[in-house]
């Protein structure tokens, strides 16, 4: 599907459990609805326009989806939303440094391929079960984050390494933060 460029907003579960396999985003979509595509499992590709101007990504708006290429946020994005992409199987993710707010359990459940996920540079809150069972080996903490709620890395079997950065600013990791995960190296 190529939306055309008047669309600006997606409502809710505008695509969801369909057979789409192509979705190419407009520039002008500014807002992605509640489960855009939830539950779709064929996607192959997954693009952005290169102007987008995407600001929303709204509630489990891609969650229970495959999406076989990579997927690059566009750096326009200011907001991930509640679940937006939890229990999503896809290559790799790439979240620009744009992104000041990620909602609960927006990656919780998410497999990617790559090995190493760098969070938003001016994030301040890690939320609740952010990615809990996210499975990635090692992760940045940006010296932006304040505060890592409870669950936010719970049940991450495959973490082994977890950094933060040299000017962190960390003052509270609250419980259960990096609970039942496989951690063997953790620097602050």
């Amino acid at each position: 599907i190529k939306l055309p460029p008047l669309v600006s907003t997606i409502g809710t579960y505008a695509f969801g459990s369909t057979p789409i396999q192509n979705i190419l985003l407009s520039e002008n979509v500014v807002e992605i609805g509640k489960y855009f595509i939830s539950g779709c499992k064929n996607i192959e590709n997954l693009h952005f326009s290169p102007d987008s101007k995407l600001k929303v990504i709204g509630e489990y708006s891609f969650s229970s989806s495959c999406i076989l290429n990579d997927i690059v946020i566009p750096s326009s994005v200011c907001r991930i939303e509640e679940g937006a992409f939890s229990s999503v199987n896809t290559n790799s993710i790439s979240i620009p440094h744009s992104v000041e707010y990620i909602g609960k359990s927006a990656f919780c459940r998410t497999t990617i391929k790559n090995e190493s996920f760098c969070i938003p540079l001016y994030l301040a809150t890690i939320e609740s079960s952010t990615f809990n069972s996210f499975l990635i080996k090692e992760v940045v903490i940006p010296s932006s984050v304040v505060n890592i709620e409870e669950y936010a890395f719970h049940n991450c079997q495959n973490i082994k390494k977890v950094e933060f950065s040299e000017n962190t600013t960390i003052q509270t990791i609250k419980k259960f933060a990096f609970s039942s995960s496989s951690i063997s190296s953790i620097s602050i």
